[in-house]
């Protein structure tokens, strides 16, 4: 799976976990704004109850700062059928996070950024949600 980065977004070289991170290089936004594409296995789940369960696994997560999270809801990732929700945090932190099925892979995307930035960020993500291929 791939994006075409934005403008402004730099591969991030040091990210250890496997997947491939992004982030914003501008200076007035850039902390913690980041994209994050990574490869999950559903280990015979279906993909509703794949989901499902990710969301009850981000409640726990993020469950110290209070999250509000949105109903799992359909959306289109370049061309492709996917879910998403979304979570706000007291941390003052909000994330899209994305799945799209394809057999028993689940290919991720987790949009993050501060509350007060996310605005300055979304049509970056919407671009590079939209450049999003499976290969």
């Amino acid at each position: 799976m791939s994006i075409v980065p934005a403008d402004g977004w730099v591969k991030d070289e040091a990210f250890y976990i496997v997947g491939t991170q992004y982030s914003y290089a501008d200076t007035d936004a850039a902390p913690e704004t980041t994209i994050l594409l990574d490869v999950r296995f559903k280990f015979g789940q279906t993909d509703d109850a794949f989901i499902q369960s990710a969301k009850e696994g981000d409640e726990l997560i993020y469950k110290q700062w209070n999250p509000v999270i949105s109903d799992i809801t359909p959306v289109k990732i370049g061309g492709i059928d996917a879910k998403e929700y979304y979570i706000e945090t007291d941390l003052g932190t909000q994330h899209r996070m994305i799945f799209i099925c394809r057999g028993s892979n689940v290919y991720h995307i987790h949009c993050a950024a501060y509350t007060e930035n996310f605005d300055i960020v979304k049509d970056d993500f919407q671009k590079m949600l939209d450049s999003f291929t499976l290969q």
